[in-house]
């Protein structure tokens, strides 16, 4: 078995945050979070972030017992957000945020 203190020794010795983050005027955002998020994704998208739209959706069930799972965003129009799932998830299907 591989000595765990090694593995942290490479995690340290791995740049953090090594370049700065893009500048936000916030005097420019748009009103609404979600239309500031299709900017975001927009951009992301353009500049080859690869699997822009895999997101982790978490939640938590009536006992307060939390879940999360990798879904992938097919749509999002005004405050609603459609995710689909695998069709082998427990959650499988499409997902809203109603």
């Amino acid at each position: 078995m591989e000595d765990d203190r090694s593995l942290r020794a490479e995690l340290r010795a791995l740049p953090v945050f090594s370049a700065p983050s893009p500048f936000l005027d916030y005097s420019d955002l748009p009103d609404s979070p979600s239309d500031l998020f299709r900017v975001w994704l927009r951009a992301a998208i353009a500049s080859g972030v690869p699997e822009p739209h895999a997101m982790t959706l978490a939640t938590v069930d009536p006992d307060g017992a939390p879940d999360a799972r990798i879904l992938i965003l097919k749509d999002q129009v005004g405050d609603e957000w459609l995710f689909a799932s695998s069709s082998t998830s427990a959650q499988s299907g499409c997902l809203t945020s109603d």
